[in-house]
């Protein structure tokens, strides 16, 4: 095979230096060909006018996997010599590197990547590798042909077995000067083993390594101080990105079993409340966030993690009927929680209550507790400060979030409940943790929360779950040091979400994607960009899931009809009525769907009501457009369009009636304005399509085979998408049955709760108990 005649059919760029010899540029490397077809040896010395004395570089001959080290200085010193057999192909690449640090990083990655037995041959000689690259070193150890080196920050053992003859293998232990206090990691490069250790065990037992005969490895041991983030990073990336599994590494190490996840959150769906009443349920969620939060319980049970909910319980629910103008009335109905369970006190025997005061006002919290999908949930109820969910007054907001801050570290005290991971899901809990964290002054030293490490999920970067209040930092009723991180820009503007930033040990979004927008939009000091991972969101499959047959199907639906069904809140940056406003009657006409709308828009988001206005006047067959103000017939729409209010029966019915009977699910948010999207994910569990503009639905989405992207982001890509649809439904419905049995699978093996529940196991929980141990032991 000529490589040469390989690389000329590619154009690239030659220099003739001999005959039937050939230097190519490639990229930012340079290739070497050699074709030797003179029958005997070849020497050939180079000079590469790109050397550089001060510079470095790897020589490896792609075909017999030999690698050689030389500074620029070697080059151009002494040149550099071939020798290339009769009738022997050679393809050498020539690598620089001005990075001497990076370089190394080359040099280990070549020799990982190699067999051990290829390392048998003398150019292996580790000592005089380091040596060429980094000139005379100081040696601090040798034994035989161990060499242990420092170099810049970090310390490596290079160890290579020459006692073939013996036959037997080699122990080589190092010992290390270094105070108890400080960490170690110890890397095999080679074997991509990691271990960590503590000072005082390096000096006591040392760094036994067993080498087999002719053996070589290579250690990388980086002292690792008090320092939390570096921590985070050594566990995590050291650890989760080479491959090692998680659970394998830590159960030698670490577990979280007896360890106590307490996840806090303003809201909760809690289907087990429908055995008391529709009301019950309704009152105490209000979208993605409270269904989330409901399915991580049963998710985090199902893994047999040890984990409780503190929410709110609250006293009124809001009813959303249409008038006889076809407007939105909003109704408050209280809720009768007769039947639900008490926690008791174990001294009185009665139902516990904690007393609190906030600016010299009594206030009595009541504890009940629910079982929510095998975990524990503590409900606390304050009539007049947990009225409502999500109030319009943001004073009495602030009121609610003041109230649940204190109240909690009292609850998990006085249920003698030690939390491990102390779980902020957005930041509306965050004073929760401040509490936490000065309960030790505030109790003249009972250091009970004293372990607990505090997590922190952004869940969307919407404005409305980014909590900012204007006003006094005295009404937080926190010490005064916590002002700076409240208040960073010393402004009167109290930034919940900057203090969880702060606080946390790690944060993470909901899926991937939002990592690069939290970074960018929300938390843009750098200083919290070590913390922030992403964890993709999933869906539970007890509720969401469990199918209640085709008798019970909505009595409007047309079977024979395609339905596309889009029950969301109605808020603006969903975008159900914009989005639809120009295209709904080609859709209910032309392309035979049945479309579904259905929700609740805020009291006070006027915007939004008036897009429930004109869908009810679509089902009545009026509809007009953007540019009129007057009305028009339009028969098309007259039962193939419905808007679905939440009734007495909820936004938790509708949701799963949507995900239940729908055969596409429209979740067309803005871009960039959705986290994740968790509709889609509860109709893919039904096996159904999903039209998805979220960038968070790239990590399960394949377009065509189980879902379709609204990108780029236009009413005219959203129809062609439906008109798609709409012909593989009504024309090849065997091609709509495989999409719908791809949807499923998506489901069941990227966006189960489970998965998700076992990457927070992985990526948060775990290694944030992991780190704090190291750092206290």
């Amino acid at each position: 095979m000529n490589i040469s005649n390989i690389f000329r059919i590619r154009n690239i760029k030659k220099k003739q230096l001999a005959d039937n010899i050939d230097i190519f540029d490639f990229i930012d490397e340079k290739r070497l060909c050699i074709y030797n077809q003179n029958g005997r040896y070849a020497n050939l010395k180079l000079h590469f006018d790109f050397i550089n004395s001060g510079e470095n570089y790897t020589i490896q001959n792609l075909i017999s996997d030999e690698v050689y080290f030389k500074t620029g200085k070697d080059f151009q010193k002494n040149g550099f010599d071939f020798l290339v057999v009769p009738n022997e192909t050679a393809f050498y690449s020539i690598k620089k590197h001005k990075n001497v640090d990076r370089y190394f990083e080359v040099i280990i990655n070549i020799i990982k990547d190699k067999p051990l037995s290829s390392l048998e041959i003398k150019n292996f000689d580790f000592s005089l590798i380091i040596k060429t690259i980094f000139g005379e070193l100081e040696t601090d150890l040798q034994i035989k042909s161990t060499h242990f080196y420092t170099v810049f920050s970090h310390n490596f053992l290079f160890v290579m077995n020459e006692d073939i003859k013996s036959g037997h293998d080699t122990i080589i232990t190092t010992y290390f000067n270094e105070t108890d206090c400080e960490y170690f990691l110890l890397e095999d490069m080679l074997n991509d083993r990691v271990y960590l250790r503590k000072a005082e065990n390096l000096q006591k037992f040392g760094l036994k390594v067993l080498l087999k005969k002719n053996a070589a490895h290579c250690f990388r041991i980086e002292k690792i101080n008090g320092d939390k983030a570096n921590l985070y990073s050594l566990i995590y990336d050291q650890v989760n990105l080479k491959g090692i599994p998680s659970e394998q590494f830590f159960k030698n190490n670490y577990s979280l079993d007896n360890k106590n996840i307490v996840y806090m959150c303003m809201e909760m769906f809690i289907p087990e409340l429908y055995s008391l009443n529709n009301d019950a349920v309704e009152a105490n969620f209000n979208g993605g966030l409270g269904i989330l939060a409901g399915c991580s319980m049963e998710g985090f049970a199902e893994i047999g993690l040890s984990t409780m909910g503190v929410i709110p319980l609250y006293q009124r629910r809001r009813i959303q009927t249409i008038d006889k103008n076809l407007r939105q009335v909003i109704k408050e109905k209280v809720v009768d929680y007769k039947g639900l369970h008490p926690v008791i006190n174990q001294e009185t025997g009665e139902q516990l209550e904690i007393l609190v005061f906030i600016s010299a006002n009594k206030y009595v919290v009541k504890i009940w507790q629910i079982n929510r999908g095998g975990s524990t949930v503590y409900l606390l109820e304050e009539p007049l400060v947990f009225d409502i969910l999500y109030t319009g007054s943001r004073e009495h907001r602030l009121l609610q979030e003041v109230l649940i801050g204190k109240v909690t570290p009292v609850l998990l005290r006085v249920l003698d409940i030690k939390p491990a991971v102390l779980h902020l899901n957005e930041a509306h809990p965050v004073l929760s943790a401040v509490n936490l964290k000065e309960w030790k002054n505030m109790t003249n030293g009972d250091n009970f929360f004293e372990d607990t490490r505090i997590l922190f999920t952004i869940h969307t970067p919407r404005a409305a779950g980014l909590e900012i209040f204007y006003t006094a930092f005295d009404d937080l009723e926190i010490p005064y040091s916590y002002k700076k991180i409240f208040d960073p820009e010393n402004k009167g503007k109290l930034d919940f979400t900057h203090a969880a930033a702060e606080l946390a040990d790690r944060i993470n979004t909901v899926s991937a994607n939002q990592v690069g927008i939290v970074k960018e939009r929300i938390l843009t000091n750098k200083k919290f960009h070590h913390k922030i991972i992403g964890i993709m969101n999933g869906a539970s499959a007890s509720y969401w899931n469990s199918k209640r047959g085709v008798n019970q199907q909505p009595s409007f639906l047309n079977p024979k009809k395609i339905s596309a069904w889009a029950v969301r809140r109605i808020v603006d940056y969903k975008n159900q009525w914009p989005l639809l406003k120009d295209i709904i009657r080609i859709l209910c006409g032309e392309l035979g769907f049945q479309v579904i709308v259905g929700g609740m828009a805020h009291p006070n988001d006027e915007v939004s009501q008036s897009w429930i206005y004109e869908f009810c006047n679509w089902m009545n067959g009026r509809w007009r457009s953007s540019l009129s103000h007057d009305f028009e017939v339009a028969p098309e729409l007259v039962d193939n369009f419905f808007f679905i209010p939440a009734e007495e029966g909820g936004l938790g019915r509708l949701l799963r009636d949507s995900a239940e009977f729908g055969d596409v699910c429209l979740e067309i948010p803005a871009l960039g304005e959705e986290a994740c999207g968790t509709s889609g994910m509860r109709s893919l569990g039904h096996g159904n399509i999903t039209v998805n503009s979220s960038d968070g639905a790239l990590e399960w989405l394949s377009e065509g085979e189980n879902s379709f992207m609204l990108k780029p982001y236009s009413t005219d890509n959203f129809l062609n998408i439906m008109r798609k649809i709409s012909n593989i439904y009504y024309n090849d419905y065997e091609k709509f049955k495989e999409i719908k049995q791809q949807a499923l699978l998506t489901w069941q093996h990227k966006l189960n709760i489970n998965i998700m529940s076992r990457h927070y196991y992985d990526k948060m929980f775990l290694p944030a108990i992991l780190a704090h141990e190291i750092c206290r032991k």
